[in-house]
């Protein structure tokens, strides 16, 4: 089959593409990255034009855009996005229920939440690592040692959060109201709260903080979802990794690898960021601990720094998503923590317990290597494609 692959960032620029290519079909870019913008009618013409010369039968992206999707609508054309993250706001528009969409989606509940919305096909599908990439990747002594670290995280705090941004235009009264929910949200972790709880006097207030009307922007999302995304979903995880790596921090070291600022906390390292295709598989299996905090609006999805990790050989704590259950064996191909201070604990134990840490890593990676591929997840979905093709 010959695809165009369409990407964003160049972390996902490779392993789709080497996936697809394992499994025998002609792989083809367009030199432009993809945008974040609603109408990018420059690209729109161009995937229209590049295919108008070099003809596919399939269009993919990682994630959902909807001018790529007018793209395919008017060239007849099936168009693949699979979803690695959330919120992707841009599922809330007209352009999802083009008829040319086939919506891949890595977390259940959101799968049926957009089932209920009226997307046609819309098919569950994890997220997965490239193991043949990782499985080439050599690392020298030094880089060992300079990685070699007692407990890593890598990522975002996520203070450019919206709620930020207009915090100073927030009354003390909302501001008590909305630490109320931040608080019961830490007491209900495998749960978002803020979906059924936020209140209409809250909904009023952030329609007036923000001047572009989201009901319009996103028509297809429910109103108490939409602004909970926007507003309240990253402020929780800013609060809840800056709280998590503070206490972490009061009984070990932690290397942070992240962009934001981390000045406020105390017992840490900040490495910076992380050049993310050579250098992050490195730091992932040299570390005896990998931390995974996933984001409140990821409400039962692994997101794919799980696979990341775990794909190199590297040994993993996270927080316990309900979809641990269904792809891996906690306890033995990963370990998983229910609240901060069983997370301490776990810390503490597997820093001492070299021989047991060392094996859960190991299993971990044989499970990925076996059923967690881009080669095993885009062969499943390019059978759903064309088994509706027909």
């Amino acid at each position: 089959m010959k695809i165009l692959y369409l990407y964003q960032l160049d972390s996902t620029k490779i392993d789709i593409p080497f996936a697809l290519s394992e499994l025998g079909h002609e792989v083809h870019f367009i030199d432009a990255m993809l945008t974040d913008s609603f109408q990018n009618e420059l690209i729109q013409e161009k995937i229209i034009q590049e295919v108008q010369s070099n003809p596919c039968e399939c269009v993919i992206t990682f994630n959902f855009y909807p001018y790529v999707s007018k793209a395919c609508e008017l060239l007849h054309l099936p168009y693949v996005a699979w979803l690695f993250d959330s919120p992707v706001m841009y599922t809330y528009t007209p352009s999802i229920l083009n008829s040319c969409n086939y919506i891949f989606c890595f977390d259940k509940i959101l799968c049926n939440e957009l089932i209920k919305i009226g997307i046609q096909k819309v098919f569950y599908m994890p997220l997965a690592a490239n193991t043949s990439r990782l499985d080439s990747l050599s690392m020298t002594e030094d880089e060992f040692s300079k990685y070699n670290h007692d407990i890593s995280f890598v990522g975002r705090l996520f203070q450019d959060n919206n709620f930020n941004k207009f915090y100073n235009q927030i009354n003390s009264s909302f501001m008590e109201y909305f630490n109320q929910l931040f608080q019961l949200q830490y007491m209900t972790p495998n749960q978002n709260i803020f979906y059924s709880m936020l209140s209409e006097k809250a909904i009023n207030l952030f329609q007036k903080l923000i001047p572009n009307n989201l009901l319009e922007d996103y028509p297809l999302c429910e109103i108490k979802k939409c602004y909970s995304d926007i507003m309240l979903s990253r402020k929780f995880t800013e609060l809840q990794r800056t709280n998590i790596l503070d206490l972490i921090s009061k009984y070990n070291t932690i290397h942070i690898y992240t962009d934001s600022d981390i000045s406020m906390l105390t017992n840490v390292v900040n490495m910076g960021g992380i050049e993310s295709i050579s250098e992050a598989p490195k730091l992932f299996y040299a570390s005896k601990i990998n931390l995974n905090f996933t984001q409140i609006s990821i409400q039962s999805g692994l997101p794919l720094r799980v696979f990341d990790i775990i794909g190199t050989g590297g040994f993993l704590i996270s927080n316990a998503q309900s979809e641990f259950n269904d792809l891996f064996t906690p306890g033995e191909d990963v370990i998983l923590y229910h609240n901060p201070e069983e997370l301490i604990e776990l810390i503490n134990y597997y820093l001492t317990h070299d021989k047991e840490r060392k094996e859960i890593a190991h299993n971990g990676y044989v499970r990925i290597k076996s059923e967690h591929t881009y080669t095993n997840r885009l062969e499943q979905i390019l059978q759903i494609v064309t088994a509706h093709s027909l």
